[in-house]
C-alpha cells in the first residue's frame, strides 16, 4: 500500500506550464464594500481600507465609476431628447434593444451623443447593428456633445437603399455620405428629416 509520503512530490518545485488560461474577467463586474480596520489582514490585504472590490479581484476607481455614471445619464437625457423631438417617438434604451428610438411603424434609430461625429464605416455598423425586419426603416442619430448650455448638430443617417425603397429617389436635397458598395448613406438634419418625412 502506498502512503502520501511514498508520492513524489516536491513542495519547492515550480509549476508545470499546462496551458491552462485564467479565469476569465468579469463582464460586468459585481462591487463588494469593503471596509479592513487598521491592523486587520485579510485574504492578503492588511488595513485600513474602504473600497469596492469585485470577487475577481478587481478594484472600483471611484473616478472612472462616476464618469461612466455622467456618459450614460448623458446619453440617457440625448435619447429623451430624440424621441421627444420627433413625432410618435418613444425612447426605448432602457430594453437594452439594438436601437434607442422607436418612430412608431416607420423607424427605429439608434441614438449616440458624442463630442466628434463617427466614420461612415461605424455609423453604417450602428445601422446593421438593427434587424432589417423590412417594414422599418433602420437609421442613427448622432446628438453633438457641443458643451454646457450649448445644443449641438443633431445629424440623422440612413442606408440609401433602404432610403430609397420608402422615400423614392427623386428630389433628394441632402447628403450623400459614400460607403463600400451598397453602403451609401444619407445624412438629413434632425429636424429637417423629422419636417419632410414625418410631421
Amino acid at each position: 500500500m502506498t502512503t502520501l509520503d511514498d508520492l513524489p512530490f516536491d513542495v519547492d518545485s515550480p509549476a508545470t506550464p499546462t496551458g491552462a488560461k485564467g479565469a476569465k474577467p468579469c463582464s460586468r463586474h459585481r462591487w463588494t464594500h469593503l471596509v479592513i480596520a487598521e491592523g486587520v489582514s485579510l485574504n492578503g490585504t492588511r488595513g485600513p481600507v474602504d473600497d469596492y472590490r469585485c470577487p475577481c479581484g478587481a478594484l472600483r476607481d471611484p473616478a472612472a465609476s462616476r464618469r461612466g455614471r455622467t456618459n450614460r445619464s448623458r446619453g440617457n437625457r440625448a435619447e429623451l431628447d430624440v424621441a421627444r423631438s420627433i413625432p410618435g417617438g418613444r425612447k426605448m434604451g432602457p430594453l437594452g434593444l439594438p436601437w434607442d428610438v422607436e418612430v412608431g411603424t416607420y423607424a427605429r434609430l439608434q441614438c449616440k451623443k458624442l463630442a466628434t461625429r463617427p466614420s461612415s464605416n461605424a455609423i453604417r455598423k450602428l445601422i446593421e447593428a438593427i434587424p432589417a425586419t423590412g417594414d422599418r426603416l433602420r437609421g442613427f442619430v448622432w446628438v453633438e456633445a457641443a458643451g454646457q448650455g450649448k445644443r449641438g448638430q443633431r445629424l440623422v443617417w440612413f442606408l440609401a437603399r433602404e432610403f430609397a425603397a420608402w422615400h423614392g429617389t427623386s428630389g433628394w436635397t441632402y447628403g450623400l455620405d459614400v460607403g463600400r458598395g451598397s453602403s451609401t448613406l444619407v445624412r438629413l438634419p434632425l429636424d429637417g428629416w423629422v419636417a419632410e418625412f414625418v410631421s
